[in-house]
């Protein structure tokens, strides 16, 4: 059972995508988790600065406070000892019996007191001035009470009072007499004020933003307070107020104050040993929760910024990696259709739906003598004019065209008999999308056909010459033979010399008719060649040596360039005949003036040696050249026709090759390749 559903090719493709989605979920996971993490941690910092602030709020406020407490306690000193000073000055006054109203008043102004009494031993006022409408028996019970309630029963002493809402400070003394004299002074509002310092400095710090209460409690209650704040729990009835007290340093924690959660500070609060209460501080997470809202909406959408620039990144390799392996399996599969397309014997042209050729293999290169890096993506017309392999006309009728054979004409000028079989290409709807064509190049088979052919040929004539030839030359050797003997034996009485002619004549044409029986013989007859490595260069020589002196009386130039090129194995007398009908055959088509070029090169894989005799005649025509090497065909008015067939079998025999071609230039070449002896 095949647990991939797409195959086992696609099993890489299946991995990439399961790899795909788990770092996809991974990088999720992470970012989710450190978002979290993020987002708490912003809240701790956050608290622990909105702590901190507390903190402060509270370690200034306790600093204010202890120095506002320092200064009451100085001045209250103060106050107290002056009072006491006075105390002892005026005591004179209890030696007097009486002292005049103005005399008192004047004590009261020249000492800055609200008001002067002195009593008697059980309290009773003997003399008084008081500023204020304060009955004085009222002020002298509230002393004595104070005097009869204390542990002990010092002779002076000082202590506050209050009478009709003012508030005085008390001092008194007693003389040895035992009358007692009382001075009062009354605090003033500036005096009050400082005295409440802690309480104006909370109304004042209340007021800050983000503070929504601030308070002094000790275990009877509040002693100062914010506005906002009318009533709260007893400090025993608080565990972490009741705990907090045990702590030198400020504690916090989140508090319901009337329906809103704030982040209450608190701390211990003593100056000079002595415990005043706790400082509580309400915070409002307000701005807190405001600025842990905007940091988790900045860090989610980073965090969606960063998952989506992963997701992209991620996306991004595994399409590069998708691309890399699409590109490689593209290269991968264009290397081996090229391998392919080259490997074939055969040529391949195939063009796009707009007639512009995208495949050439090295076959059709060399067929038609292109380049494929310079006419791909070019049009087709360009180079195959006249829709010379018909790609044009099955691309235009999206109809096949099987096996249909072609005469082209390459640009170098060579001739090719060709096999096209094409086809349309079709798009996925069916349209045309463009065309191939497979050329099968059938020169070399209709050159074997041709020359299998002229083989039959001539082994037909062998068989014809045999039976032809003996029955032929007997009676020739009779009419010869007689012939001579009329010319020799018998003078006929007139017309002498007209006897002789015709006498001379008919043992001409005799001579001429062996001649030709000799070379039909000779084109018929397997000669047994007498074969060794030779160079075909010196050979060449000697040929142009022997017709040179011929064509220069017609004004015919022969060059002969050579090369150093391997020996092959020749019978000297025999290939000699073949090369001189073929010059001669170049110097008859020249009939005057003109230029007869002899090259001997290597060329070709495998290499051959190779002859190549051009000349700058009129050329061939182009219907003579596929019966150039047949028996007795020829375009001369001289000749028997088996010259050209002669040097054909030479050749053959030598185990070569011959063809003939026009020049574009203008004339003709004869092109000899034979096998090198190495």
């Amino acid at each position: 059972m095949n647990i991939f559903p797409g195959g086992i090719r696609d099993f890489p493709r299946l991995l990439k995508l399961r790899f795909f989605i788990a770092v996809i979920l991974l990088w999720g996971a992470l970012l989710i988790i450190l978002t979290i993490l993020g987002i708490r941690y912003n809240q701790a910092t956050t608290l622990e600065v909105l702590n901190e602030e507390g903190n402060t709020l509270l370690g200034s406020l306790t600093s204010a406070s202890e120095k506002i407490i320092s200064s009451n306690e100085y001045l209250e000193s103060l106050h107290r000892r002056r009072l006491e000073n006075l105390s002892v000055s005026l005591s004179h006054i209890t030696k007097k019996e009486r002292l005049g109203r103005t005399e008192l008043k004047e004590l009261l102004l020249d000492n800055n007191l609200t008001g002067l009494l002195w009593c008697d031993p059980g309290g009773s006022v003997l003399q008084s001035a008081i500023w204020e409408e304060i009955p004085s028996e009222e002020v002298a019970r509230y002393v004595f009470r104070r005097i009869e309630t204390a542990t002990e029963s010092p002779l002076s002493g000082h202590f506050p009072g209050r009478f009709q809402d003012s508030d005085f400070r008390l001092a008194y003394r007693t003389e040895s007499s035992g009358n007692t004299i009382i001075l009062m002074e009354k605090v003033s509002d500036e005096e009050k004020k400082l005295k409440l310092g802690i309480g104006y400095l909370i109304q004042n710090l209340s007021r800050q933003p983000g503070l929504v209460y601030l308070l002094l409690q000790n275990p009877e209650g509040i002693v100062f307070a914010s506005p906002s704040v009318q009533k709260v729990l007893k400090i025993e009835n608080d565990p972490f107020l009741v705990e907090a007290l045990n702590f030198e340093e400020a504690s916090s924690r989140f508090y319901d104050f009337e329906g809103e959660e704030v982040l209450e500070v608190v701390k211990p609060f003593a100056s000079g040993g002595e415990f005043y209460g706790l400082f509580r501080v309400g915070l409002s997470l307000e701005a807190y929760e405001r600025m842990a809202l905007g940091y988790k909406r900045q860090l989610t959408i980073f965090a969606i910024i960063l998952f989506s620039v992963g997701f992209v990144l991620v996306a991004a390799v595994l399409i590069y990696q998708n691309y890399s392996l699409l590109r490689s399996s593209y290269s991968e599969i264009r290397s081996l259709t090229s391998k392919i397309l080259d490997g074939m014997k055969s040529g391949v042209v195939a063009l796009d739906g707009e007639g512009r050729i995208n495949t050439l293999n090295k076959v059709a290169e060399q067929l038609f003598s292109l380049s494929s890096e310079a006419i791909v993506n070019k049009p087709y017309s360009e180079y195959f004019p006249g829709d010379a392999i018909k790609l044009g006309e099955v691309l235009e009728r999206s109809q096949p065209i099987f096996g249909r054979e072609i005469k082209y004409r390459t640009l170098g000028g060579d001739s090719r008999d060709l096999l096209v079989v094409a086809s349309p290409l079709l798009g996925e709807e069916g349209e045309a999308a463009g065309a191939v064509a497979v050329i099968h190049d059938l020169t070399e088979l209709k050159k074997l056909e041709q020359e299998t052919q002229r083989l039959d040929r001539l082994r037909e004539m062998g068989d014809l010459a045999a039976g032809v030839a003996h029955e032929i030359r007997n009676p020739l050797n009779a009419i010869s033979i007689t012939a001579q003997r009329l010319k020799s034996e018998f003078r006929p009485q007139k017309g002498q010399d007209e006897y002789l002619t015709f006498t001379s004549t008919i043992i001409n044409e005799v001579r001429r008719l062996n001649q030709v029986v000799d070379s039909f013989l000779s084109l018929a007859r397997a000669h047994r060649l007498d074969l060794n490595p030779g160079e075909l260069s010196a050979l060449m020589e000697e040929v142009v040596g022997l017709l040179e002196p011929q064509a220069k009386q017609r004004g015919i130039d022969i060059s002969f360039e050579k090369t150093e090129v391997p020996k092959i194995n020749l019978d000297p007398e025999e290939l000699k005949k073949g090369l001189i009908n073929i010059i001669i055959n170049s110097i008859q088509a020249l009939e005057e003036r003109g230029h007869i070029y002899i090259s001997l090169t290597e060329e070709g894989l495998p290499p051959e040696v190779t002859l190549r005799i051009r000349d700058d005649g009129p050329g061939i025509p182009e219907e003579m050249l596929p019966h150039l090497f047949k028996p007795y065909f020829t375009s001369k008015k001289e000749g028997s026709g088996l010259g050209l067939a002669i040097t054909y079998r030479i050749v053959r025999d030598h185990g070569g090759s011959i063809e003939a071609e026009n020049i574009p230039d203008g004339g003709a070449e004869f092109v000899l390749r034979f096998k090198p002896v190495r």
